[in-house]
């Protein structure tokens, strides 16, 4: 599954979309027949990373809140910091200018933030001409839990986890 999801990340950087969302479609079928749900919410991100480009947004919406309860759930931070950072990725094509860079803000300064996640942030403001900066100066005065809570559309703190 790992190869498939890694054939599909190849896909999207090349815009081959209708290949990238059948091999996320093949992650996710795979995984749930297999039983292997830990990196389901990766998978799901990575589909409606798709869907966003091809401008299908309330599934991008969906497939995002389905990814961040189930790593949740799970307890896979950093499953849930990669799915902020795609909602990030949504609130920008959505012209949620500031909202974007508060959720990037959050998961940088977030315990859980690795260079991975890191570079989905640089990569999203590279696109959009923002700064890190930008980033970090949105997010002052909020709070993570709320930012989780209000994407989940419910009450979450980490130890809901």
């Amino acid at each position: 599954m790992e190869i498939i999801n890694t054939l599909g990340d190849v896909s999207l950087a090349k815009q081959d979309l209708a290949t990238a969302e059948q091999r996320f479609l093949t992650a996710i079928e795979t995984a749930y027949k297999l039983g292997l749900v830990h990196n389901l919410p990766l998978y799901v991100n990575n589909l409606a990373r798709v869907r966003i480009r091809r401008g299908e947004l309330a599934t991008a919406r969906h497939d995002l809140h389905e990814a961040l309860e189930r790593a949740l759930e799970l307890n896979l931070l950093p499953w849930a910091l990669m799915v902020m950072v795609t909602y990030g990725g949504l609130y920008i094509v959505q012209g949620d200018r500031d909202r974007a860079l508060r959720l990037f803000g959050l998961v940088q300064f977030h315990l859980g933030f690795n260079p991975e996640i890191g570079r989905q942030i640089e990569t999203y403001l590279q696109d959009w001409g923002l700064a890190i900066k930008d980033a970090a100066n949105a997010a002052k005065g909020y709070d993570f839990e709320a930012e989780v809570s209000d994407l989940l559309g419910r009450t979450w703190t980490p130890e809901d986890s």
